[in-house]
């Protein structure tokens, strides 16, 4: 935005035949002109944030998964321990990569308290796939695929696994090291865990073209991904549905999932989708370590979307570094519950996602986004509809944190709110939509910079568009070396008819704020607040 407003300044001069025609920088019609290429901006936003139309659900072909009679084996368990008994198993296949050892068409009712299948050859060079299989049972307390370790990827392709819809405890798959592939499977009834990653060994899991769905039993321990230990567990995901009542998608469990890569996919009716409260590694101290919920992440093209009297938080969590979400939908949570939620994390991206919340009240808790004690984080060309409190928010920033063209709709409160004693260097470049409080509200937060504000406030209790305020900090302390200049809301469309303001009215202890500079165009006029004093405008 800030080169598209100095491109237009520069046309202000035209050469017309001998003379120059000298437009004011300032004047009504640069400014609408200004503002229109804003307008057209943050509706390409709207348009390009949010799921895009190439998202796939399920299976590739549904009517493939499930059995045929296969009269070889009525085994409650296959155990794979070496290539013979693979190769015993196999329909066919020679045990290549090119050509793994084919075990197909078969019907297993997993026992009570034991597995279906027991895969453990930490040694093995030769490749086994499941094709057109069917598990099921009530397995009480084992896990449907007891992966001890396998030193060849495992795939099952086209098959089923139907635990006991919630009566039950099963886990689908007990991952101790090994890779763990499906394809077009569906998962179903599972109460308990479905991906349990134990132990130290690394561990992978790649679905693709997979749905997950069924009801757990209703405690905060169950989990689709449940990391439980120091192991590396990487995930990836392509083309897949998850739908499981009263799970949450994500438990680290204070270890570290790591999603390579999800894209195309849906998460619906979790309870949480990503995150937990448990953020500490076991006999960790808060103190003396920066968790890791997730890390080295990447989200593309998921909705996250959720089901009534299930959903709490759509990501609540702690402790993610260097993650991204793009072109992400986050929809539809509960009263009193912020819809994306993060704390302590590092290196975060949001990316043309879109956010969507109209349960709640305009009181804390219902935030639509929300970060506290966060460094790196870049929230890009995101659009959010429907807010009930503030739109994007920062509690407590530590350094690096920036909010670049994003649009806020129908926002009750403000569209960004940053604030916290002893929070300092944040980025606000470009923000669009409308609220019912001011555009953007700077709290007791040092080194701030804001500029392009094209916000038309409908509410009636805000100073301004853009406020400092100082509500916590010392006198004449915070907020401190903030700037805040480009084109800010018009008088009209602000709610007090001012585009830029100070606020100590809710401050404990009485006096001013810090050292500022403001400017901001106005009736035709640039206005003024503070010095350009530049030693101020550096961060030290």
């Amino acid at each position: 935005m800030t080169s598209d407003i100095n491109n237009t300044l520069e046309r202000a001069q035209e050469f017309d035949g001998d003379s120059i025609i000298s437009t004011t920088v300032g004047t009504a019609s640069l400014s609408e002109l200004v503002r229109t290429q804003a307008m057209f901006k943050a509706e390409s936003i709207r348009r390009n944030a949010g799921c895009q139309p190439w998202v796939t659900l399920g299976p590739v072909d549904v009517s493939k998964v499930g059995v045929t009679a296969d009269a070889r084996t009525d085994a409650a368990i296959i155990t794979i321990t070496s290539q013979e008994t693979a190769a015993a198993l196999a329909a066919a296949g020679t045990g290549t990569q090119a050509d793994p050892y084919v075990i197909k068409d078969k019907n297993i009712a997993f026992a009570s308290g034991s597995p279906g299948f027991v895969l453990n050859d930490p040694q093995a060079t030769y490749y086994i796939r499941f094709y057109n299989i069917l598990a099921s049972g009530a397995s009480n307390g084992s896990s449907i695929i007891n992966l001890v370790a396998f030193g060849t990827p495992v795939a099952f392709e086209r098959c089923k696994f139907q635990g006991a819809n919630g009566t039950a405890d099963e886990l689908l798959a007990y991952l101790s090291s090994g890779t763990l592939e499906m394809y077009g499977c569906e998962i179903a009834g599972v109460s308990n865990y479905c991906f349990f990653g134990a132990g130290l060994g690394a561990k992978n899991v790649k679905l693709t073209d997979c749905i997950v769905s069924g009801t757990a039993k209703n405690t905060p321990t169950n989990g689709v991904f449940y990391a439980y230990g120091a192991g590396a567990f990487k995930v990836q995901v392509d083309r897949c549905l998850f739908n499981s009542s009263h799970f949450h998608w994500h438990i680290g469990n204070g270890w570290t999932i790591e999603y390579s890569l999800v894209r195309n996919t849906v998460i619906g009716g979790c309870a949480v989708a990503i995150g937990d409260l448990n953020y500490l590694k076991p006999g960790g101290d808060i103190y003396l370590q920066i968790p890791n919920m997730i890390q080295n992440s990447n989200f593309k093209n998921v909705r996250f979307t959720y089901t009534p009297d299930v959903t709490q938080t759509a990501a609540y969590g702690n402790g993610a570094d260097n993650c991204v979400f793009e072109n992400c939908s986050f929809e539809g949570n509960v009263a009193e519950r912020r819809l994306f939620e993060w704390r302590r994390t590092t290196n975060v991206t949001l990316l043309q996602c879109y956010f969507h919340k109209t349960a709640g009240t305009n009181n804390a808790g219902n935030e639509v986004c929300e970060f506290w004690e966060t460094s790196g984080l870049l929230v890009r060309e995101c659009w959010a509809d429907g807010a009930p409190e503030d739109c994007y928010e920062l509690v407590t920033s530590y350094g690096n944190n920036k909010f670049i063209d994003n649009v806020g709709d129908n926002v009750t409160g403000q569209l960004v709110d940053i604030f916290g004693v002893g929070s300092f260097d944040v980025e606000i470049n470009g923000v669009y939509g409308d609220c019912g409080d001011a555009a953007v509200l700077v709290t007791d937060v040092d080194y701030v910079r804001v500029s392009n504000v094209f916000v038309q406030q409908t509410g009636t209790s805000a100073l301004g568009s853009v406020v400092l305020e100082r509500r916590n900090a010392a006198p004449d302390v915070s907020p401190k070396g903030c700037v805040v200049n480009g084109f800010l809301s018009l008088p009209e469309v602000s709610s007090q008819g001012a585009p830029f303001a100070v606020d100590t009215t809710q401050a404990l202890v009485p006096g001013g704020i810090g050292q500022n500079f403001a400017t901001w165009w106005e009736d035709g006029e640039l206005k003024f607040y503070g010095e350009p004093a530049l030693s101020r405008m550096t961060l030290r």
